[in-house]
């Protein structure tokens, strides 16, 4: 899987959470999580659980971005299948992620949002 650099503006504007569909329609979700260091950027994964489109916003990209994002993912989706309704915690390479489901503000589109409990600006996005 090859990963892919997305301009902040385009797929996230932390802080206050903007996402982008595929029509280019700015999906706005308050956030509560702290704000990330201006190291962060989020990165294309291609298609996760569900066949969902898989980001991760990160300050540590590299090789194993894409790879621990599909692994928490499927960690995710095995969960769901399993019955466990979200939020749900799950366990990749040491750290921990809690999984929920995030509503944006004015839009039917909800999104998964895995918030690894080791770093607090690693997030993993899955995405309709």
């Amino acid at each position: 899987m090859r990963c892919l650099a997305i301009p902040a503006a385009a797929a996230l504007v932390l802080g206050s959470m903007a996402v982008t569909d595929a029509s280019g329609l700015s999906l706005s979700a308050a956030h509560s999580s702290p704000s990330p260091s201006s190291r962060t950027r989020t990165v294309d994964c291609g298609r996760g659980f569900n066949d969902l489109s898989l980001q991760v916003v990160t300050a540590h990209a590299g090789k194993s971005t894409c790879a621990t994002a599909k692994q928490v993912s499927d960690a995710f989706g095995k969960a769901v299948r399993g019955g466990k309704q979200p939020p749900v915690t799950v366990s990749v390479r040491g750290a921990s992620w809690k999984c929920e489901e995030k509503q944006p503000t004015n839009t039917p589109n909800p999104y998964t949002e895995c918030a690894s409990s080791k770093q607090a600006e690693e997030r993993v996005l899955l995405v309709s």
